[in-house]
């Protein structure tokens, strides 16, 4: 009776994983959506060129030909490998309703201004922090000093 009922719910179980995996896909494809919509999919792309392109000053008797042709191959699979990698985190911290309305939000006109602007927001978002960072180190030599410390 007991491998009956162990059978019984593994099969049950198995029934399951379907659906969970069609939930997973959905889920997936949501986040891949967001990315795009958010700008974050063309700073990945954007980030992987800059990064072949420190490969190639460092290998400059590479031909131009396999960079190139690496970079295509990389761009067709990178952005769904780091979507797969991301799904967990994504996962854990935001439901599927969530993903929904950043969709909402990225498709609305002010989602759409916010991303057109995100790049130099961030920019200019640098440089107040560079100038922030500096101030709070001038603090931190300071109050050293004043305690005996430097």
């Amino acid at each position: 009776m007991k491998k009956i009922t162990c059978l019984f719910s593994i099969i049950v179980f198995l029934g399951t994983l379907p659906g969970l995996q069609a939930q997973s896909l959905d889920y997936r494809n949501k986040i891949k959506k967001m990315l795009e919509l958010s700008g974050s999919e063309q700073m990945f792309k954007i980030s992987v060129k800059q990064m072949l392109e420190q490969f190639k000053g460092m290998r400059p008797e590479i031909p131009a030909a396999f960079w190139n042709d690496f970079e295509t191959e990389v761009m067709k699979t990178s952005i769904n490998d780091l979507v797969e990698m991301l799904t967990p985190v994504y996962f854990h911290h935001l439901s599927e309703s969530d993903l929904d309305e950043l969709i909402t939000f990225y498709e609305s006109p002010i989602g759409k201004k916010f991303v057109s602007k995100n790049p130099m927001i961030m920019q200019e978002s640098m440089q107040v922090g560079q100038e922030w960072g500096k101030k709070l180190g001038e603090q931190v030599v300071k109050k050293l000093e004043e305690k005996g410390y430097y």
